[in-house]
């Protein structure tokens, strides 16, 4: 059925249903035919909407097709006459290729026989057919390996100086007795019965000194490079890849290997 006989086929349901409700004479047996009726009808109700939407809908778009066919060419040209502009041409490619609404202008290559010859593409893959008018695309963004993380300072005590060098006293951790703990600075501990006399034990004290050391990162750009560079170079070279990152690696390897001549002690 069309969405018109579907929607007569409801009305005539729900019309047998009113009537059904509305006769008082009406048998049990009829009054429980009244859901079913009703079910029904909604069914066919819904289906022939949905059909007739859909028949309209589909004649609107035919018709923006076709108005949109004789907007772009109201009339195809028979004469030979030759295209206005570029624009105009691929207008009429794209109604042949997408419409199949031919334009006499366009006509297949021939070679001096008249006979037509292959088409040539131009396409970007490729430099000479076009590939050489196409920019490589450029992301503003330097890609590097990023350093590991400083991981000893961060455990590290850190003492402020207000001069290049300051003394520090400390427990005297540098005992060497097998099975004595050095880190109380001599002091002993042991296990003794009650009463027992007891063996007294100090602890001892040194002095250390800290002497600061310069860590030098220089380098050098013009006032051009930092204006027009395409990322941020104060960035850069102030972030964890520029100074920032490299004197924290120097820290760390200091930390490690360091001699303790012009740089830490290890």
């Amino acid at each position: 059925m069309n969405w018109k006989e579907k929607l007569a086929e409801s009305k005539s349901l729900y019309a047998r249903a009113k009537s059904i409700l509305e006769n008082p004479e009406a048998t049990a047996e009829e009054k429980a035919t009244i859901e079913d009726l009703m079910t029904t009808a909604e069914q066919l109700r819904k289906e022939g909407v949905q059909l007739r939407d859909l028949e309209m809908t589909g004649a609107e778009l035919d018709a923006v097709i076709t108005k949109t066919q004789n907007d772009v060419h109201p009339t195809r040209p028979e004469d030979g006459s030759e295209f206005k502009s570029v624009g105009d041409m691929l207008t009429a490619i794209t109604m042949w290729s997408k419409f199949n609404q031919r334009d006499s202008r366009l006509r297949w290559y021939s070679d001096e026989d008249g006979k037509a010859v292959g088409t040539k593409d131009m396409a970007e893959a490729v430099g000479a057919s076009g590939g050489f008018l196409v920019p490589t695309e450029y992301i503003a963004r330097l890609l590097s390996v990023m350093a590991e993380s400083n991981f000893v300072r961060q455990r590290a005590t850190v003492i402020p100086m207000r001069r290049r060098s300051v003394g520090i006293p400390v427990l005297d951790q540098t005992g060497t007795t097998a099975g004595q703990p050095h880190w109380f600075g001599g002091m002993q501990f042991y296990w003794a019965e009650e009463a027992a006399e007891k063996t007294e034990t100090d602890a001892a004290f040194r002095k250390i000194m800290l002497t600061a050391h310069k860590l030098i990162g220089y380098t050098r750009a013009s006032d051009e490079l930092v204006d027009d560079s395409a990322i941020s170079l104060d960035a850069l070279l102030t972030g964890e890849m520029g100074f920032v990152g490299g004197a924290n690696w120097m820290e760390e390897y200091a930390f490690l290997q360091g001699t303790g001549e012009d740089s830490p002690l290890a």
